[in-house]
């Protein structure tokens, strides 16, 4: 009998050793860091036998609180930027709004300004209201920026780029830039969405104006099927890549931050994309930053 018991508790300590200890551990370890909201690591107990299987659902389990997790923050990082999105676009249209408001305080006080020229203020003024109720409509639509529907219809080149020429230039005479604008005269036809093009022109005006010396070139053409929008400025370029560039809440120094949400170049390309271009960046050979919106206009 004593050496029954004897052999029976040698035959449960080695058992233990060999079959349990290494994976109670392995669990004890994973659980402790689930705990601790680690995520990254991997339970490494691989024997083929039911500790084996236990370790292998209990890998497979982290494995899924890790893509949770994931999404999980990825969900806040596209509210986030959604949030900042829409007060970002918004703006473009209120420092118009409010260019065109000084300038009749300015000029009506002064009796200079002709009925004519007031009816073009206003109703100038009543399109970028049009603009914000559109564009906080369609935010209030979607989770985040790529839900956007596409909205088409056709418009005459010239028209759009009367309509983007006189953007231009209240953004630029604000910031007292000087902004050339090449006329386009060909009476193309081009269906794209309006609302989008003009948001993602407004956010590369804004950056061309923020970071020119003195003048921004701006031109408005149709090629090859796509409408194309290209924005150069005098000023000393892009320092970092596309990429970069083109991130959500980039910016170029950290005094950005005080006005600026650094969602201008990630909006546009997002956009752009969703309307089947694409945006180019680059500095150009004289210097200074070069953009190029490519939207398909077919």
């Amino acid at each position: 009998m004593i050496f029954s018991i004897v052999g029976s508790v040698v035959a449960v300590f080695f058992f233990y050793k060999n079959k349990l200890k290494t994976p109670l551990q392995e669990l004890k370890d994973a659980s402790q860091m689930i705990a601790d909201n680690e995520l990254d690591f991997h339970v490494s107990y691989e024997n083929k036998d039911e500790m084996g299987t236990l370790c292998k659902e209990f890998e497979m389990m982290r494995g899924d609180l890790a893509d949770n997790n994931r999404k999980m923050w990825r969900m806040i990082d596209d509210e986030k930027a959604l949030r900042n999105a829409i007060a970002h676009d918004i703006r473009s249209p209120l420092s118009i709004l409010r260019g065109y408001q000084e300038m009749l305080l300015e000029f009506v006080s002064a009796e200079s300004i002709k009925t004519e020229d007031v009816i073009d203020i206003l109703q100038t003024g009543m399109y970028q209201i049009d603009r914000i109720e559109h564009f906080t409509e369609n935010m209030r639509k979607m989770s985040h920026l790529e839900q956007r529907e596409l909205q088409c219809s056709e418009i005459e080149l010239s028209e759009l780029a009367k309509k983007i020429e006189a953007e231009a230039a209240m953004l630029s005479k604000k910031e007292s830039k000087l902004c050339k604008v090449e006329r386009v005269q060909e009476q193309n036809i081009v269906k794209v969405d309006e609302e989008l093009v003009m948001e993602v022109t407004d956010n590369l005006l804004e950056n061309a104006v923020r970071y020119a010396q003195k003048s921004i070139a701006l031109q408005i053409k149709k090629k090859d099927g796509f409408l194309i929008i290209s924005v150069e400025d005098d000023g000393i370029g892009f320092v970092d890549t596309e990429e970069k560039v083109t991130e959500p809440f980039y910016h170029k120094n950290p005094q950005d931050d005080l006005k600026h949400f650094g969602l201008g170049m990630y909006i546009s390309r997002i956009f752009c994309e969703k309307h089947g271009g694409n945006l180019k960046i680059y500095n150009a050979r004289q210097g200074g930053a070069h953009v190029e919106a490519l939207f398909k206009a077919e």
